[in-house]
């Protein structure tokens, strides 16, 4: 696993909030699309279970921890277990995150 500073550095990469760095006349050309912030913290969680070996999470799972990362300190608004619910279910169906619901387990979703 790459060390924090390198993490940082790609993740630096990738963030459209922050466009401090580009000339006022390039940022019209960048654009920022339609972001789906929910969806990505949802994926955030799911990669930082795998990174530490859990392989699947419930609906239940999701809900607490999505509240401790991004409610707690302020980032989100709570969402409710039937919020989390419709959203993981919606991504597993869609295509456009490698995420899927787990066979024979109700309310359980893994990565792909």
């Amino acid at each position: 696993m790459a060390n924090s500073e390198q993490i940082k550095k790609v993740q630096k990469l990738f963030d459209t909030e922050d466009l401090s760095d580009i000339k006022e006349k390039d940022k019209v050309k960048i654009g920022r699309g339609k972001q789906d912030v929910f969806g990505e913290r949802l994926m955030e969680l799911f990669i930082k279970a795998k990174d530490v070996g859990i392989e699947k999470l419930t609906v239940n799972q999701v809900t607490v921890a999505y509240y401790r990362s991004f409610v707690e300190n302020g980032d989100s608004k709570a969402k409710t277990n039937v919020q989390i619910m419709n959203k993981l279910f919606a991504m597993a169906a869609g295509g456009k995150y490698p995420l899927e619901k787990v066979e024979g387990e109700q309310g359980t979703y893994r990565l792909k």
